[in-house]
């Protein structure tokens, strides 16, 4: 069963990451995106927090949708689905992880790299501030 649901979260990636190269979703991808929704205003807000959500996925930056939020929503509206869809996203990479890499990789980092993690721990504030302060980087990565 474990292997089995591995498989249909790999198969589920593999496809978000199909329809996201196949539809050049990396090139112009805002104007695309936010021609997508302006297409279907009637469910805007559900398709935009779907997409948003699963952004992860594909490492697209969240600054990407905040200006989708931006230019499609009044401020007050792009805030809040701005902040469902990264709680959303956030809560999915928890989820993906622990179904397909357990949470046994951290101590198999730190026991192969352990002079990296010191660095790490003694700088953390320092590489979070840097990695979250950069727009270009997805900041779940970091």
């Amino acid at each position: 069963m474990n292997k089995l649901f591995k498989g249909i979260v790999l198969f589920f990636w593999l496809a978000i990451l199909f329809v996201f190269f196949k539809y050049q979703l990396y090139s112009n991808g805002i104007d695309k995106i936010t021609g997508f929704l302006q297409a279907y205003p009637r469910y805007s807000t559900l398709l935009f927090l779907m997409i948003a959500s699963f952004r992860i996925f594909t490492l697209v930056p969240c600054t990407v949708f905040i200006i989708i939020a931006g230019i499609l929503f009044n401020p007050v509206e792009a805030f809040i689905l701005v902040t469902i869809a990264n709680l959303l996203s956030e809560v999915l990479l928890f989820f993906f992880v622990k179904a397909t890499i357990g949470m046994g990789y951290q101590e198999k980092i730190i026991n192969k790299y352990p002079k990296v993690y010191n660095l790490i721990q003694r700088n953390n504030v320092k590489i979070l501030a840097l990695g979250v302060s950069s727009p270009v980087v997805p900041s779940d990565i970091v």
